[in-house]
């Protein structure tokens, strides 16, 4: 009776996934904030694989599923070479897999691998991090990482649609170096500032998410304020957000996600004692100020600078002749 109720409750899982891949393959949002794919956006077959939808329940089995080269075979693996789901993309270059065995209570690192007309995976190009809280009841968090963009919160205790909005992320890699990321109107110009010092700037692109990927940009220990100036077409700054925080000074280790009372703190080793880390800011982290005033370090853009409606004249002329 007890494997019927589960088999059944993969079944109807993977029925919902299914309809809400294609729902969110078409362009809509998909649930708990995850964008539509590139694939979705352009109708051009994407190359790489991509991690769409992860599905995790309190017990630890999950439903995954996303977009690939029509063809290709797609494992999802533990970094000990463990298969926990496999299966093929179809001919309109969608995938959707069950999980073999659950996941167990605590923090994991799930490598989404490929490999090219149905062969042997070989590649991975996603990884996913997932807790699974020990106590049932709390949804588990799932982050997904893929190279060149922001990590990007799948699914989250903190609910539907969990997003701290304009600010959502920020990355430490191994030496330091910070890459930031979040969601503005699409087009919308942004600029970035760390404890009011401008940082650069970054244009939301057409599903609403920018980047400011990290150059030499390291940051030191302790905590930093990040701020964020949206700006109106006029130049002039139509919103600020700001959040507070800083990297970790936790030493190498194994995986590890920490829950604190505006983010999710993740660590996980790269290399050779190596350690990166990953914020994901909670709804409600973001700082909101006024957009009106003028602070320490404020970049004017030039489209902000009032224009002189008519030439200036010498003292005591009317203009008139």
């Amino acid at each position: 009776m007890l494997r019927a109720s589960i088999a059944i409750g993969i079944v109807v899982a993977l029925a919902v996934i299914g309809a809400g891949l294609l729902l969110h393959r078409a362009g809509s949002p998909a649930p708990d904030g995850a964008p539509p794919s590139p694939q979705a956006q352009t109708g051009a077959p994407h190359p790489q694989i991509g991690l769409d939808l992860l599905r995790i329940e309190p017990v630890g089995s999950f439903v995954a599923a996303g977009h690939a080269q029509p063809g290709s075979a797609v494992q999802i693996r533990q970094p000990d070479g463990t298969i926990l789901a496999d299966g093929l993309v179809d001919g309109r270059g969608e995938w959707l897999v069950a999980s073999r065995n659950s996941l167990s209570a605590g923090s994991h690192e799930l490598l989404v691998f490929s490999g090219t007309d149905g062969g042997k995976p070989d590649h991975a190009d996603v990884v996913a991090i997932v807790n699974v809280p020990a106590v049932r009841g709390p949804r588990p968090l799932a982050i997904a990482m893929t190279p060149g963009e922001a990590p990007r919160v799948l699914q989250s205790p903190d609910g539907p649609g969990a997003s701290a909005g304009l600010i959502e992320s920020a990355e430490f890699s191994e030496k330091g170096v910070l890459t930031l990321g979040g969601r503005a109107d699409p087009g919308t110009l942004v600029y970035i500032y760390i404890d009011d010092a401008f940082l650069g700037e970054a244009a939301a692109d057409s599903i609403g998410r920018w980047i400011r990927p990290g150059g030499g940009d390291r940051v030191a220990p302790g905590l930093h304020r990040v701020r964020i100036d949206v700006l109106a077409p006029s130049g002039d700054v139509a919103s600020r957000g700001m959040v507070r925080f800083g990297p970790s000074a936790a030493g190498p280790g194994g995986i590890a996600v920490e829950e604190e009372p505006k983010l999710w703190r993740v660590r996980r080793p790269v290399g050779a004692a190596q350690t990166r880390e990953v914020i994901i800011f909670r709804p409600g982290a973001v700082e909101r100020s006024d957009p009106r005033a003028v602070l320490p370090g404020q970049m004017i853009s030039p489209q902000s600078m009032p224009l002189q409606p008519t030439p200036l004249q010498p003292e005591g002329t009317t203009g008139d002749r």
